[in-house]
């Protein structure tokens, strides 16, 4: 029985060799057609291409093995992308869309916005792994989440921006020109916004606020974190 055993765990182990080498190191791109969606949830170490359209559309372009290895789909309004095993550095996923309302990263990807968003009402970008956002923006609301040690680079306008940072990496706003902020810092990340008219702080962290604009200015610091004026 025991040879038996092993003489089948043998046909298995050739068997999903042989499965990982239909696969090469050869360059493709796939194309993924898919249905609308306005929320994108990434789980992904390649470099992250987002452009604004009016179609909905995803291109992974990469090794075979790891193109094959990197899962699309759409449920629930959410476009949900997914790398199995260790993909190369080298891939690149593009995505086009209308419009976004949440996005959120747990990966490592850095996240580029190949084009300047503009919508109306809202939108949120969460960053919890160790990856960088950087995107235009030309819309009513923001929301940042972060709480890894990656960076996000917004600029553009926004009505109203809000921060929220228990990370230790930086929101960079400088260039995100808005009238109303809400930033409440707990972690030891810092924030960077400039504001024309209110500006709320709460500091329960040690990372500071870095501020431009004269906004009438509404803190409260419980930690050793700053609010220093950057103009």
């Amino acid at each position: 029985m025991k040879t038996i055993y092993l003489l089948l765990l043998s046909f298995i182990t050739l068997g999903l060799l042989s499965c990982d080498d239909d696969y090469s190191a050869d360059p493709i791109s796939v194309t993924y057609d898919t249905i609308p969606f306005e929320k994108i949830d990434l789980a992904t170490s390649s470099d992250i291409r987002i452009v604004q359209a009016n179609y909905f559309q995803v291109i992974v372009e990469g090794q075979e093995r790891d193109v094959y290895d990197t899962e699309v789909r759409v449920a629930d309004n959410w476009l949900i992308i997914e790398e199995h095993g260790s993909i190369d550095q080298h891939q690149v996923i593009t995505i086009f869309v209308p419009e976004i309302r949440q996005l959120d990263s747990y990966g490592s990807s850095d996240i580029y916005g190949e084009s300047e968003f503009r919508q109306n009402g809202n939108m949120e970008l969460g960053l919890y792994g160790s990856g960088e956002i950087d995107m235009y923006l030309d819309l009513d609301n923001l929301d940042v989440f972060l709480s890894g040690s990656g960076d996000v680079y917004v600029e553009g306008f926004a009505d109203n921006v809000d921060i929220a940072n228990t990370g230790s990496g930086w929101v960079r706003s400088f260039n995100l020109n808005s009238d109303f902020s809400d930033i409440t810092i707990s972690g030891s990340g810092s924030a960077e916004v400039t504001v024309d008219n209110d500006l709320d702080i709460l500091i329960s962290g040690s990372g500071d606020v870095f501020y431009k604009g004269h906004p009438v200015i509404s803190s409260s610091i419980t930690g050793s974190g700053k609010v220093i004026d950057a103009n």
